[in-house]
């Protein structure tokens, strides 16, 4: 018997000993692979927005020069409502760009005063053609108590408003779609505050079974919603 065990046991350690090695060659062959499909998202994402920002920078900069011709009040406000929305979707195309950051969760965000009540009356003239089109109403209303200039992001708090409102007229048939700034809590003290942002609207929603997924990525209802809304 201890012969045989000594026999057996090196022959035991040689096996498990290269399955080992197979196993390693596999793990750094789908390490390589891994590797190789990042770089050739990465590389697509930085090509894609740069084919992007090219156009988005002209139309920008003739809106501009537009904008310094002889206007009426109301195409001033139309060219204005351009500029905005084309700086937004070349921050959009940025932040595409910011990707990697992003699963990396090292996404940089923005600390400078704006004007909240600006950015309020901004947003509410950028989507007043889509609101008219489809004969909704579109309220918003801001905390009295709220300073009208705090510290924050205003580039990402718009990029998030403009996510959340699209998708509210989306799905709105009828009624019209509220937006409000509240107070969660201040510390006067060190004049700080805490601030709660709300998009209501009065379509269809979203069914409760489904609720526990909205945060999966790319989760969307079923197929007879999507071809009712786009």
């Amino acid at each position: 018997l201890s012969i045989i065990a000594i026999l057996v046991l090196p022959t035991i350690i040689i096996r498990r000993q290269s399955q080992q090695l197979k196993l390693i060659v596999e793990l750094k062959a789908a390490e390589l692979a891994a590797l190789k499909s990042k770089n050739a998202k990465d590389e697509f994402l930085a090509n894609m927005s740069h084919e992007l920002r090219t156009p988005l920078n002209a139309l920008i900069g003739f809106g501009k020069l537009l904008g310094n011709t002889s206007l009426d009040a109301q195409q001033k406000e139309y060219v204005d409502i351009i500029k905005s929305s084309g700086f937004n979707l070349l921050h959009i195309v940025n932040d595409v760009l910011d990707l990697s950051k992003i699963e990396a969760g090292k996404l940089t965000v923005a600390n400078r005063p704006f004007n909240l009540y600006d950015l309020f009356e901004k947003i509410e003239k950028m989507f007043s053609a889509t609101i008219s089109e489809k004969g909704l109403y579109y309220r918003y209303n801001i905390d009295e108590h709220i300073p009208q200039y705090v510290i924050g992001d205003p580039d990402r708090l718009q990029q998030v408003f403009i996510n959340l409102i699209s998708n509210a007229i989306k799905f709105t048939v009828d009624g019209g779609i509220d937006v409000s700034a509240g107070i969660v809590w201040t510390d006067e003290e060190q004049k700080y505050y805490k601030l709660s942002f709300t998009i209501r609207d009065s379509g269809v929603g979203i069914p409760k079974d489904k609720i526990a997924t909205i945060f999966e990525r790319f989760e969307q209802l079923e197929h007879g919603t999507q071809r009712q809304h786009g």
